[in-house]
Order: C-alpha cells, then sequence, then structure tokens
C-alpha cells in the first residue's frame, strides 16, 4: 500500500488469489482491474491516484477466466460516449484474462486438493 495507488484492485486480486491456494471450494477465481478513460480518449490500466482524479471516466471490473463479468462500477464525471465504454469494458475484461490465467498458474503448482462439500 502506498500513497499512489488504490488498493481495492490488489485487495480483490489477493482474495482471490488466496482462495484458489485454499482447500476452500469456490467458482473461482476471477481478477479484478480498474480502467480509466482520460480526455484525450486513452484508457489506463489500474491508473494511479491522480490519475484517477483526473479521468473522465473510471469502471471498476472483476471478471473470470471466459470473460463473465461479475462485479462492474463505473464512475463518470461527465457523459461519456458509449463506444468509449465498451472498449473500457472489453481492456478490462482481456486484463482480468491474464489475472486469472496466472493465479489459475499458481494454484496448479502450489494450491491445495479442494475440499468435497458433504450435503447430508
Amino acid at each position: 500500500l502506498d500513497s499512489q495507488n488504490e488498493p481495492d484492485i490488489i485487495a480483490i486480486n489477493a482474495a482471490s488469489t488466496a482462495l484458489a491456494l485454499s482447500d476452500i471450494p469456490w467458482n473461482g477465481p476471477v481478477g479484478a482491474v480498474r480502467i480509466s478513460l482520460t480526455d484525450n480518449n486513452e484508457l489506463i490500466t489500474n491508473p494511479t491516484r491522480k490519475e484517477i482524479a483526473e479521468a473522465v471516466l473510471n469502471l471498476i471490473i472483476t471478471a473470470n477466466d471466459v470473460g463473465n463479468v461479475i462485479m462492474l462500477e463505473a464512475f463518470a464525471n461527465e457523459p461519456v460516449v458509449e463506444s468509449h465504454i465498451i472498449k473500457a469494458i472489453a481492456k478490462g475484461i482481456k486484463e482480468c484474462k491474464i489475472i486469472v490465467n496466472s493465479i489459475k498458474q499458481l494454484q496448479a503448482n502450489h494450491g491445495k486438493t479442494k475440499r468435497k462439500l458433504d450435503y447430508d
């Protein structure tokens, strides 16, 4: 944690990784990223606090390895063109897939066997 970056995205990815490595059964992992849109229509992945404050759009997205969106939050300081929102979501999904694949690789190499749930 530092004074330049928000901790929420790191916290989501850390929790997803911890669950993936544990023996707790769940339907993950998921990956999370923040995408910001600048006034020059540039997309920034995981922007700093300063970049977030200056952005036209801030989007937080959580997705799984097949691109299903689990969570989507967006904040805009002014109206945003629909095509820019779609590009931001697509970029976020792509970045989330990279994170999920990294977590899955870590899980394959170091994860515990998942517990079987007994429904009596």
